[in-house]
Order: C-alpha cells, then structure tokens, then sequence
C-alpha cells in the first residue's frame, strides 16, 4: 500500500507541474507507468483499487509514456525502454503506433 501512495502523490505532482508548463513531458512517465501498471491488473485487483480512490487505463499509460519517449529532455531515453518491455516480456511484435512514434523520436 505504501507503493500506491507514493504513485499517488507522484501523479499528484505531474498533474501540478503539467498545469503550469504544459511542454514538460518529462512529467508524464510517472503517471503513465501508474496508469500502465494499474491498468495491467486483474479486473478485481482494479475493482479493489477503485474503492481506494485509485485509478489506471492501460492505453492511456502507454499514451502518456509516449509523450515522454517522443518529447522527453531527461526521461526520454528511460521512456523508450518502458515501452519496448511489455513487447519484449510477452515475446510479441511491437505495437506499430507505438513503435512509429519511438522510431519518430529516435530519429530527431
């Protein structure tokens, strides 16, 4: 439990930041990895956690981690590493969104 709090208040200060520099997409990683991971659960875990107040949308994680893989200053690399894991663990081929946007930022 002490972990989801902490990714509460990590999403807590994102959302504050965000609302003040809209272009810090470093910010999105914490978010979406919560959003990733939570989204990721069973669906009775996410019913439980939804009692608690918390949240997560698998699609909108990986959207969010988008932002940071393609626009990043500090996070981008790690970004990059976050997406290519679910691919990699499940032994699949890549989403191609999600790899044309990588590819996209890679090549900037």
């Amino acid at each position: 439990m002490s972990a989801l709090k902490r990714a509460k208040e990590a999403n807590e200060y994102a959302k504050r930041l965000l609302a003040q520099h809209l272009d810090a997409a470093d910010a999105y990683i914490a978010p979406g990895i919560a959003n990733y991971i939570i989204g990721s659960q069973s669906a009775g875990t996410r019913f439980t956690l939804w009692f608690g107040g918390i949240h997560g949308d698998k699609k909108l994680g990986m959207e969010q981690i988008a932002k940071t893989a393609e626009n990043g200053l500090y996070l981008k690399p790690f970004a990059k590493i976050v997406i290519a894991l679910p691919n990699a663990v499940k032994n699949r081929t890549p989403r191609p969104k999600v790899v044309a946007r990588v590819d996209r930022a890679v090549s900037r």
